[in-house]
């Protein structure tokens, strides 16, 4: 057996693309004491190009991402936010940066400056989107308010609608149901599509429920009040009106998204206070 080489007693140079890059970077993150969320906001500062999600930087953390599969413009914001020399950095990875991919460190604190909360979360909604639209289509089966009963299974859709993945990804579980009716325009438009969550436990005063009525099927309405004996007060603005629900009736879920348009309305309290007072002021008051 040959003798073994002695140490020389310097640290060895490590080669071009080195297989633990990852481990490296993370260490750096952590002298720097930056985490993978303000990795992602800082190179978001240079351009959505440039982004490193937080769970990405963890993927090439833990050497799940080679650094040649990073991207230079990706790689070059990455090694300016954890403040490493080109060179060296260059060494470690083995991917020499571009200079069309190339940037001057003290560029970061002047865009940085003008990265607001709103503006990440707008720059995150745009990449949701550009997303979504690289993803399979999404359709939904879409029920009939007005006629029908409470949800069956056997239940035949009406239509089927692709939405978007964001609005799935965010409500699993979620009914579809197209609005019919005009009696809570122009805040919640005939023709749009509403999101509701089975779960009538969810409501609250001023929340938008999808009823139905033992005698007249699904309806849209404003919830005020649930009853200990089943019935529920509701309200409806177009026009403005009180009705209660006949017996039998129930809940059926709340709705807590409109697709087309993509917002929900909420009554507020004190407008629901108003119609009340006007219509049915004996309702504010307890039983005495």
């Amino acid at each position: 057996m040959p003798p073994r080489a002695k140490p020389s007693g310097r640290t060895p140079k490590l080669p071009r693309g080195y297989k633990h890059f990852g481990e490296w970077v993370d260490a750096l993150r952590l002298d720097a004491v930056i985490t993978p969320r303000e990795i992602e906001e800082r190179t978001s500062a240079y351009g959505l190009d440039r982004r490193i999600e937080r769970s990405y930087f963890e993927r090439i953390a833990s050497n799940q991402r080679a650094p040649s599969s990073v991207g230079p413009r990706r790689l070059e914001a990455l090694r300016v936010v954890l403040g490493q020399d080109r060179d060296v950095w260059a060494e470690r990875s083995g991917v020499d940066i571009p200079t069309g991919a190339q940037l001057e460190p003290a560029s970061f604190s002047a865009r940085a400056s003008k990265l607001t909360p709103e503006l990440i979360a707008a720059r995150e909604d745009v990449l949701r989107q550009v997303t979504d639209e690289l993803r399979p289509p999404n359709y939904q089966p879409v029920f009939s308010s007005g006629a029908g009963g409470p949800f069956r299974d056997e239940e035949e859709p009406i239509e089927h609608v692709n939405f978007p993945h964001t609005i799935t990804d965010r409500y699993p579980g979620a009914l579809f149901m197209r609005v019919d009716g005009d009696c809570l325009e122009p805040e919640v438009p005939k023709g749009a599509y509403a999101v509701i969550l089975p779960d009538p436990g969810l409501a609250q005063v001023g929340s938008l429920v999808c009823v139905w009525f033992s005698d007249n099927g699904r309806k849209f309405a404003y919830l005020y009040e649930s009853r200990e004996d089943g019935d529920h007060v509701l309200v409806q603005t177009n026009p403005a009106r009180i009705v209660v629900t006949p017996v039998g009736s129930s809940v059926l879920g709340v709705v807590v998204d409109l697709y087309n348009p993509p917002s929900v309305p909420k009554l507020k309290a004190r407008a629901i206070f108003g119609i009340i007072s006007e219509h049915a002021p004996h309702l504010l008051h307890d039983d005495e």
